[in-house]
């Protein structure tokens, strides 16, 4: 369980927080997600990666909603976490579309993040400087 915990660690916290921010109960949000999800790839200096974007049931396009980036943890890909967090439900709830960031596995083999890489902390360097969604 510890496991499963240090995993979604992070993602828990934001969830939480905005669960909390905008007043939502589970008891209240959708079982199911009605929207649309669409699978995207971007290619650029910092590599390949895929993304889906999630847009809630009942949105018309031109209308201006808040976008939500969720990016996956280590060993994790979009599906699941997108699966696993509910966030679809929520979004549908609430009204916003959802980008579910993914690294690739030939840029870390165990899909995290290169955070710890020293190139990638400090703005304008790294993968910090590349956008991810053209």
């Amino acid at each position: 369980m510890f496991k499963r915990l240090a995993r979604w660690g992070g993602i828990a916290i934001f969830v939480g927080c905005l669960l909390l921010s905008q007043g939502a109960s589970f008891a209240h949000a959708a079982p199911t997600s009605v929207g649309n999800l669409h699978q995207f790839s971007y290619f650029g200096p910092a590599g390949l990666y895929s993304y889906d974007v999630y847009t809630p049931a009942n949105y018309h396009i031109g209308t201006s909603v808040p976008l939500v980036v969720v990016l996956s943890g280590c060993t994790v890909d979009a599906s699941t976490i997108a699966a696993d967090t509910g966030m679809d439900s929520l979004a549908d709830q609430k009204q916003f579309v959802i980008a579910y960031l993914q690294q690739n596995v030939l840029n870390n083999p165990a899909l995290c993040w290169n955070f710890f890489l020293a190139a990638n902390q400090f703005r304008g360097s790294g993968i910090a400087s590349q956008p991810l969604m053209p």
